[in-house]
């Protein structure tokens, strides 16, 4: 073959070219318009058309697949071998069955939830209280320790302890302390007893008087040992009652070097 010979052949090759791709273009010719998934025309894809949305993946034959777009507020996942759309419920399900799953609901509220299962034990809530104005609504818990501080004329000169230890308990207003010490000097203060330092305040309202219950030796009165939490303090007032109905306050004089309390109280705050 001469060079006019391969020259002319090269040119009839570039015209049949030419021709097939403007048939291409205008859906007609060489090849006609066809799904991008057209298994009669791209053997590595299985027949299908694409719908807005959808995905085209690798499936099990393999070739290549689509995958219609789910229905709304459902969720693309998988199973470790295909991919395929899942519901809400379902994807909590599968979250919640991992090992030490965490949400962050990013202060979301959460409703019509039914029961809460804690098989864990733990509910946690912050160090700082998030109060709220729902009655129906917990809102704190809290377990610490504080101490028990006896004072005569709020003043503690000298006052020293063989043993002082106190613990509490709160579930949203609620507080539960109990309290125990014993004295190893009275020192030399005067004036009516106390024991300051609840670990929070009492609620400033009249309905929220709480009466300790007390076990005190070494400590004389006449005829009942009496005491309460005050409102708006952080203070449990010692006093006696007479037979005859008439309250004092314990003084300094009613307590010795060794004397011993014990009390437990349940007040509220605000």
């Amino acid at each position: 073959m001469n060079v006019a010979d391969e020259i002319r052949r090269i040119k009839n090759e570039l015209k049949y070219i030419k021709t097939q791709l403007r048939d291409v273009r205008q859906g007609g010719g060489g090849i006609a318009a066809h799904n991008i998934l057209d298994g009669a025309v791209h053997l590595d894809s299985v027949a299908d058309g694409v719908t807005r949305g959808s995905i085209i993946y690798g499936n099990a034959t393999p070739k290549w697949d689509e995958l219609d777009i789910g229905a709304v507020d459902t969720f693309l996942g998988s199973n470790g071998t295909d991919i395929s759309y899942r519901t809400a419920a379902q994807v909590l399900a599968s979250l919640s069955g991992e090992a030490g799953a965490a949400f962050d609901w990013n202060d979301q509220n959460l409703t019509s939830v039914g029961t809460i299962a804690l098989d864990g034990g733990q509910l946690a809530f912050p160090a700082a209280q998030n109060a709220s104005a729902d009655p129906n609504t917990q809102d704190d818990y809290e377990e610490g320790t504080w101490t028990p501080d006896l004072q005569f004329g709020d003043a503690k000169v000298g006052i020293t302890y063989s043993h002082q230890a106190g613990w509490y308990t709160k579930k949203g207003r609620e507080v539960s302390v109990t309290g125990y010490f014993v004295l190893a000097s009275k020192g030399s203060s005067v004036g009516a007893a106390t024991i300051e330092a609840l670990p929070f305040t009492v609620a400033n309202d009249d309905a929220v008087y709480a009466p300790p219950n007390l076990w005190i030796v070494g400590v004389s009165f006449a005829n009942y040992p009496q005491a309460y939490a005050g409102k708006n303090t952080k203070i449990i007032d010692l006093g006696e009652t007479t037979e005859a109905g008439i309250y004092t306050t314990l003084q300094d004089i009613n307590f010795g070097d060794a004397s011993v309390v014990m009390l437990s109280v349940t007040y509220f705050t605000d």
